[in-house]
């Protein structure tokens, strides 16, 4: 007797609850969200490689080149490229003698498919670096192309009491090789002066 008092006791309020009118409905149980999509990583851009399709070698060089923006005297050069990276950037590795002089930098060579842009940036044997953009590779005619980059240098030295100078660098490739040619601007693009001029053969 005990026993079965105990179950109706235990039953009652059950019962009770089931027929409150004010007892909400039973909640179902939440549904699993749908998977996020899978995150699509990146890949090299097309721009890059075809610039790369170019300039990939090494390549001879000889024109003129000033140090000072005033003097120019004449230069030779060798020109390594590759692609790095897992493709993603185009590296550069220049060495220049200029009369008795040695200059040398290692530049990265990209194109930012968020921006639309070429980034370029160096390091040189002088403590200094420099950085460029260029919107697009002007296809102009067949077996022909040029670009413009413009950006700016800071050296480790002062000229004419500044160390940061505007830049900007013209390139076009051709059956001939590479033409290059480079100025700089010490008062924020009013005046420009020729830093060299050179064309490249590869070897």
């Amino acid at each position: 007797m005990k026993l079965l008092a105990s179950t109706l006791l235990l039953a009652v309020p059950s019962l009770a609850l089931a027929g409150d009118p004010k007892a909400g409905a039973p909640v179902p149980p939440k549904a699993d969200k749908p998977a996020a999509p899978a995150m699509q990583m990146p890949k090299p851009s097309a721009e890059l490689a075809e610039l790369a399709g170019s300039l990939a070698g090494t390549w001879k060089c000889t024109g003129k080149a000033s140090m000072d923006g005033t003097t120019m005297v004449d230069a030779k050069a060798v020109m390594s490229t590759r692609l790095d990276l897992d493709k993603w950037w185009m590296q550069t590795n220049f060495t220049a003698t200029m009369g008795r002089e040695t200059y040398k930098f290692t530049g990265f060579t990209g194109y930012n498919d968020a921006e639309k842009k070429f980034y370029r940036y160096m390091v040189d044997n002088t403590g200094g670096a420099e950085w460029n953009t260029a919107v697009s590779i002007d296809h102009g005619m067949a077996g022909k192309w040029g670009m413009s980059w413009d950006g700016e240098s800071r050296m480790n030295m002062a000229m004419a009491g500044k160390n940061v100078v505007k830049s900007r660098h013209t390139e076009s490739f051709s059956k001939d090789g590479l033409a290059m040619s480079g100025e700089m601007s010490m008062d924020g693009g009013k005046t420009w002066v020729k830093a060299y001029e050179a064309l490249c053969t590869k070897k």
